[in-house]
């Protein structure tokens, strides 16, 4: 009998094609849940003014919060056996280091889902930390993956290409940058007459886990198919 595709989804051998299928279906289901939370917001939610989080907390989103705190449930938990499918496909090249990456990859996977389910309401400080352990260990995840693309590439490998590596990593790299520099720049609101907001941290963080899921889709789409 055929082994089921959840099954294998668990173990991170499913099909490219499957795969796909679930990455697909559980992007649209968060998707929709923060869409629902966003609605619910008190107020005009807006990325230009609201962190990330801000969904999430029954202050600010008494009747939409709980939807928030579902999808980074789903997301997270889908997330550790996402990063399992990785390293069965990335495996053998640089095994310690495909490790690891997995491991900062579980570490931000658990970390989302804490963010979820404790909003700065019920404690800062814990909420920041994970927050913080969240954004740093899928960034040294995507770090080490591209030691390991590079180690492939260098060896020559069947797959990744250096052109569709460079497209990977140069697409990452640029909205890295921009995240980096472009808060900096808060002076010239001022001196072109542009909303400040634009400057402003919340933007900023929607654009960094807007990276981190391109970059999350990217080094999927990147493994060939069977």
């Amino acid at each position: 009998m055929k082994e089921g595709i959840i099954k294998k989804f668990f173990r991170g051998q499913a099909s490219k094609t499957q795969h796909g299928i679930i990455l697909g279906l559980v992007l649209s289901i968060v998707a929709v849940l923060w869409l629902i939370a966003q609605i619910l917001f008190e107020g005009e939610y807006s990325i230009l003014n609201n962190h990330i989080s801000n969904q999430g907390r029954p202050d600010l989103n008494p009747k939409g919060f709980i939807f928030f705190t579902i999808g980074c449930m789903i997301s997270g938990i889908f997330l550790i056996f996402h990063f399992i499918y990785l390293y069965n496909n990335y495996s053998p090249t640089l095994k310690p280091i495909l490790i690891l990456s997995t491991a900062f990859g579980v570490i931000a996977s658990i970390s989302f889902i804490v963010i979820g389910f404790i909003p700065g309401t019920i404690s800062w400080s814990v909420h920041n930390f994970f927050a913080d352990l969240a954004f740093s260990s899928f960034y040294l995840s995507s770090f080490l993956i591209l030691i390991i693309m590079l180690r492939k590439i260098q060896k020559k490998q069947a797959w990744p290409s250096i052109k569709k590596g460079g497209i990977v990593y140069g697409i990452f790299f640029i909205i890295l940058i921009l995240t980096i520099v472009i808060p900096q720049l808060d002076f010239l609101a001022d001196e072109w007459n542009l909303d400040e907001r634009l400057f402003q941290p919340p933007l900023w963080q929607w654009t960094s886990l807007f990276n981190i899921v391109i970059w999350l889709l990217n080094v999927y789409l990147i493994i060939p198919s069977e």
